[in-house]
């Protein structure tokens, strides 16, 4: 007994502290192809459709929470009930804001980020009549349920999905001792609308806590890349989700600490392909710092979630869903398009 209460105690060392870095580990990724996702009775998207960009926090950062590496002093959810608390309100806010297309980032398994929730099964169950396609890019290995950790962003369709595919994007560094693997990369799918108009719709999930930003403007690099190749392709491109740089100057009120900015740089607009733009809500902020528990008022507040948009597509409108952080860290931003002849 004494013996496997050792193996227990080294096993939950060993997961809790490659959570800690998580933030601060890269490697390749895992895959380079993704099977298609099928649904009988899907159709074509139509010619004018939305989708909505969010950072679901794997549910363990709702207004309750703080985080140890953004200066607080929590590592895990404060409580079993937050969790379940925060994805019964993440699926319910869906109500609130219907889309077409959902780009979800921090989308988690039951694990010790979670205190065990399924947090995954939990919005796909609420996600009827939609197609999905998951990317893992943080996995714990060698380590079982329920403790293992295993995150990644999912990509939800109303439509009819034609491909699915993961493009890989530039790290740092590879496993922490082997337990635990973070990887970066594109999570891409391609549909078509029903005017015959090809889309290649990207979910991103950038860096945050690498050196001076470094490694997520590298990666934004290749992002950018990859839209303009789709793009050159004749396809119509759209990349949503959490940039993790500042796609705007904000002032919105708090008494943050300027210490615990230290994570946030600015958006290198100058680097926008020509004829390309970035797309966000300048008016209401999708992400809150995590220095302490949400406070409205107190609490550093930016805008890093958004969607690059190619030339040929039109935009109709942005909108970011004021949540005051209940439920994540992060808030919806949706967007309207269609498809543009050039």
């Amino acid at each position: 007994m004494l013996i496997l209460i050792v193996v227990g105690v080294v096993v939950l060392t060993a997961a809790y502290i490659g959570v800690v870095i998580a933030a601060n580990t890269m490697s390749h990724v895992y895959a380079t192809a993704l099977p298609v996702p099928q649904l009988g009775g899907q159709k074509a998207a139509t010619a004018r459709f939305s989708i909505c960009t969010w950072n679901l926090g794997y549910a363990g950062l709702g207004e309750e929470s703080d985080f140890a590496i953004d200066g607080g002093k929590m590592f895990l959810p404060p409580s079993l009930a937050a969790v379940r608390k925060n994805l019964q309100g993440i699926v319910s806010s869906l109500e609130r804001i219907p889309a077409d297309i959902y780009l979800f980032q921090e989308v988690a398994n039951p694990g010790l980020l979670t205190r065990g929730v399924d947090v995954r099964s939990g919005v796909e169950q609420k996600m009827t009549g939609f197609v999905h396609s998951f990317v893992t890019d943080t996995l714990t290995r060698l380590v079982p349920p329920p403790i293992r950790v295993h995150h990644g962003t999912e990509i939800f369709s109303r439509f009819r999905i034609d491909a699915a595919r993961l493009e890989p994007l530039p790290g740092e560094s590879s496993a922490f001792y082997g337990v635990l693997k973070k990887s970066y990369g594109i999570n891409i799918v391609e549909l078509t609308d029903d005017t015959g108009a090809a889309w290649s719709l990207m979910n991103i999930h950038l860096a945050a806590f690498d050196e001076n930003a470094t490694a997520r403007k590298e990666q934004m690099r290749v992002v950018f890349a990859q839209a303009k190749k789709a793009f050159a392709l004749g396809r119509h491109v759209v990349v949503g989700g959490d940039w993790n740089l500042m796609l705007a100057r904000t002032d919105f009120p708090n008494t943050t600490d300027p210490k615990y900015l230290f994570w946030l740089f600015d958006f290198p607009h100058e680097e926008v392909p020509a004829d390309w733009r970035i797309i966000f809500d300048s008016e209401t902020p999708s992400v809150r710092t995590n220095n302490q528990p949400y406070k409205q008022g107190e609490n550093y507040t930016a805008v890093i979630d958004g969607f690059l948009v190619s030339p040929n597509v039109d935009v109709h409108s942005v909108h970011t869903t004021n949540l005051d952080f209940r439920f994540t860290d992060h808030q919806p931003v949706k967007l309207e398009v269609s498809s543009r002849k050039v």
